[in-house]
């Protein structure tokens, strides 16, 4: 059904398009951006690329942006479906988190930590794991977005530690765009409940307020199914009533011109049906429990004719907390009690930025970045006994930061900078430069070099130390576990050309070096996770897209990605597949307050740890329309193949694969007052 409906939306656009073209060539570019965008056109104005704004024609890199309409339109739920869509991004799932690979890296066990994710500037890797999730643990409901752009590439130049494979910030609305009160409702399969309310308004055209409250429950299916559990007394492997997500999240910001405040909350609390290793498998006690709140200040004016001041101040709290079966068999006459453990983070930060463009055909930016890590902390104990491990640290980070884009010539601009950057387990400086040529209006070419780093997380540091029986303290430098940075050096080059203002063809071509790859391994006879440095990965790869739009409200957009990653050794990595094909096609119906957008997702065979899992390809349908002036609705069917598929898993679930959801679909309604 996919295939044809992709194959009947290709065969009509010559016909379509020549009926069309007059119409959308008399449509300026600005009023293209109001229809939705794959990718923007090339006066839209973004600010990931070089940390001000700047027309995506000039940015040293593509930059990819998803809209508020379009996540509206393609039924995304998660900020993990969003990104998928995306050239060369892809994601993993365990039915505890969601994980981003990017250019066919994506290890299983890795918590996201070699994508920088941020929301409205403010880091979202936090300071325990680096993590940065994408499914429903991201801090944000996906109504509130207005827009999510994406930078691929080394982003260390301007961004530092984590900007490794690319840098994601995610934009929230206004309360304008609201004006009023809005009540959303859902339910969906796997008896999915989602309730939000929000409420935004501009006053007197100088305040901006928006608040708002959401709540999701998802009981998951009622036999999802572990192939590899297979024995009689382990339920033949289903875990009924074991794979919920329960998430509260609250969110609020209040602008006053150049000054906006911001706050977010999540409480999220999910089942744990894959479990380790000598775990009893379908016992109740699993769980973890993942809260987050943060506070963000940032001001960002004028200060002067030719100054841009910026200033954010930002305070974050993260825990991690979970609950595991016992590791043996336990009666109501001898029972055994749960493992437990906890990994609380606070921290404190911010940013401070000039930009200059008092010198002719320069603009320079300079800034600082620090980060204080005031409380980490991990404790594991197995009630009423002492704690097995009880650890506190904590250490600070800092960054210094130059760039200036330099306008050589009317068609020719030249970016270069550097960013220097430190703590305690350890320093880099990684430079940036890049090159915009464009030898017609419709054509732009982009060269960017540049490098980036990761250093080892919290987490990677003190499974380390205690595996190597040294035990972490205040004075042990993480060097001293063996653990050194990755770093990575990487070479892009970038072709765009516009056919006509609404055809539109690019094409990317990298190579990437990596060094010192921290890698997790994992001993199934003791339970110890450990990290350690694997050595050189190199990886090349072409992402290729074709986009079209037209005047009558026609969509659509193609995209393929080749990559190709391998360790010195010539092993290719697990979870990294070779070929990806995205297609999206969005047309409106009987009249434009309707809407039908079709999203086809197919990526190739990965690697597991242990074995191989096969090729598999998605099929979304989605119809949005408007019942009134304050009435809205959408169904969305996913996955309409019911495709049976695994994503590689991480090895402290003591399996290979994970099966993940076959068909399911969800109803919601926006109504506003």
């Amino acid at each position: 059904m996919v295939g044809w409906l992709a194959f009947v939306a290709l065969s009509g656009w010559p016909i379509g398009a020549m009926a069309a073209t007059d119409a959308v060539l008399e449509r300026s570019l600005e009023e293209l951006t109001r229809t939705g965008l794959v990718h923007p056109p090339k006066n839209v104005e973004i600010s990931t690329a070089a940390k001000f704004p700047q027309s995506a024609d000039d940015a040293p890199t593509a930059v990819y942006v998803v809209t508020a309409e379009d996540i509206r339109t393609f039924g995304y739920r998660t900020l993990a479906e969003i990104l998928h869509g995306l050239p060369g991004l892809y994601t993993t799932g365990d039915h505890q988190y969601t994980y981003l690979g990017a250019r066919g890296f994506g290890l299983p066990g890795d918590y996201n930590t070699r994508v920088l994710i941020l929301l409205d500037g403010e880091r979202v890797n936090e300071s325990g794991y680096d993590s940065a999730l994408v499914g429903s643990e991201f801090p944000l409901d996906v109504d509130l977005i207005e827009r999510v752009e994406y930078v691929p590439g080394p982003g260390s130049a301007i961004y530092g530690n984590n900007a490794f494979f690319g840098v994601v910030n995610v934009i929230t609305r206004r309360g304008r765009t609201f004006d009023g009160g809005e009540f959303s409702a859902g339910y969906g399969s796997f008896d999915t409940y989602k309730a939000r309310a929000s409420y935004g308004k501009r006053f007197d055209g100088v305040v901006d307020l928006l608040l708002s409250a959401t709540r999701v429950d998802r009981d998951g299916p009622k036999h999802p199914y572990y192939w590899q559990w297979t024995l009689p007394e382990q339920d033949g492997g289903a875990a009924e009533g074991l794979d919920y997500d329960r998430t509260l999240s609250l969110f609020g910001k209040v602008s006053h011109g150049p000054l906006t405040l911001e706050a977010g909350y999540l409480d999220r609390s999910n089942g744990f049906p894959a479990v380790g290793d000598g775990v009893i498998f379908d016992r109740r006690e699993g769980n973890t429990k993942d809260r987050r709140s943060f506070l963000m200040l940032r001001y960002d004016d004028q200060i002067a004719p030719a100054w841009g001041l910026y200033l954010r101040l930002g305070y974050n709290r993260y825990g991690l907390f979970g609950t595991y079966p016992p590791l043996g068999p336990s009666t109501p006459e001898s029972p055994l009690p749960a493992a437990r453990d906890a990994t609380p983070a606070r921290w404190w930060g911010g940013e401070i930025r000039l930009t200059n463009t008092q010198f002719d055909r320069h603009r320079l930016v300079a800034g600082a970045e620090w980060q204080n890590n005031y409380r980490l902390s991990v404790r594991f104990y197995v009630p009423p006994d002492p704690p097995l491990m009880d650890f506190s640290y904590r250490f600070s980070r800092y960054g210094l930061y130059l760039q200036d884009e330099i306008r050589l010539g009317d068609s020719l601009t030249l970016l270069a900078g550097v960013r220097h950057d430190t703590s305690p387990f350890g320093n880099s400086t990684n430079p940036r430069l890049g090159v915009i040529w464009h030898p017609l209006d419709t054509t732009t070419l982009k060269l960017l070099y540049g490098t980036a780093f990761r250093t080892p997380s919290f987490f990677e540091y003190w499974t380390t130390a205690f595996l190597l029986g040294e035990g972490p303290n205040p004075n042990l430098d993480i060097l001293a576990a063996g653990l050194r940075p990755e770093e990575i050096e990487t070479l892009q080059f970038g072709l765009e050309h516009y056919l006509t203002p609404s055809t539109r063809l690019a094409a990317s071509l990298y190579r990437y070096q990596m060094d010192d790859l921290l890698n997790q391994g994992y001993d199934a006879a003791t339970g110890d996770t450990y990290f350690f440095n694997l050595g050189q990965v190199t990886g090349h790869g072409l992402e290729v897209e074709a986009e079209q739009r037209f005047a009558n409200g026609l969509r659509g957009k193609l995209s393929y990605s080749l990559q190709h990653s391998e360790t010195a050794q010539g092993s290719r990595l697990p979870n990294s597949p070779r070929h990806m094909l995205k297609f999206q096609l969005s047309a409106p119906l009987w009249d434009e307050r309707w809407r039908l957008g079709l999203e086809t997702l197919y990526v190739s065979g990965r690697d597991t740890l242990a074995g191989h899992v096969g090729a598999y390809a998605l099929g979304n349908l989605i119809l949005t329309g408007d019942l009134g002036e304050n009435a809205g609705v959408s169904l969305g069917f996913y996955n309409i193949g019911n495709s049976r598929y695994a994503d590689p898993a991480n090895p402290i679930f003591g399996l290979d694969a994970i099966e993940q959801d076959g068909f399911n679909f969800q109803f919601k309604l926006n109504l506003g007052f």
